[in-house]
Formats: structure tokens, sequence, C-alpha cells
């Protein structure tokens, strides 16, 4: 599920981009849904439409907003570096920071969530 502030025509555009469309069921928008981010609403919503335990979800964020969404939630919040530093990232709220996907430290939490090594989970893509 993708869970987004802007207009869900962007949203579309960027998770095309990214490649990551398809696998998306759902797009949640911000200004449709009663609150949006910073309120954790956004995630806490996503997670129960998913029939996912909090301390299950996992929240990919590049915002301050977005993290307190997030972690407000109870979600595990990455903190994606780029428009802000991982000090700032962390200062928002963010419980891990990385730079990219492919950053180890996102397999390791999915590998203790899943169960599943890295080249299982490739493998289950």
């Amino acid at each position: 599920m993708l869970c987004g502030a802007q207009p869900e025509n962007h949203l579309a555009t960027g998770s095309e981009g990214l490649g990551i469309r398809e696998r998306m069921d759902e797009i949640m928008i911000g200004g449709e849904l009663p609150h949006s981010k910073p309120h954790p609403y956004p995630y806490s919503e996503a997670a129960r439409r998913l029939g996912v335990p909090m301390e299950r979800a996992l929240a990919f964020e590049d915002s301050g907003p977005g993290i307190r969404s997030a972690s407000g939630a109870g979600a595990c919040t990455f903190g994606l570096e780029g428009a802000f530093d991982a000090a700032r990232l962390i200062g928002a709220g963010a419980t891990h920071v990385i730079s990219d996907f492919n950053a180890p430290l996102l397999w390791e939490v999915l590998e203790a969530l899943t169960g599943m090594p890295p080249a299982q989970m490739e493998a289950a893509r």
C-alpha cells in the first residue's frame, strides 16, 4: 500500500518511476482521509486495511510529517536520506535511516521481521 499526501496522479507517477506501482494494491491519499500526515491515522488505517499489526508494519519516509505520522502510529519507520540528513530524520522520529533500498540495515530488519533471508525474499518477488 502506498500512503501519501500528494494527489493520486503524483503518487502514481512517482511509484511507476520507481517500478513499485504494480506491487501496490491500493493508494491512500491524505486529502481523502479524515486526518492526513503528520497525524498517525494514515498509517494506522493502512495497517488496518492490510490486516497487519503495527509492530510488524514498516514505513519509508523522507519528510518530517511522514515520519511523525508513521512513527506515531507505531510503525518501524525508515527515514530516507536525501532532502534531510540522518540527524534530522532521527530527530523527526525515524527508527532507522537508510540512503536507498539496497542498504544492508533494511534487509537485516526485513529478515528479523519475516524470518526469511534476503535471497529467499528476492526469489519470492
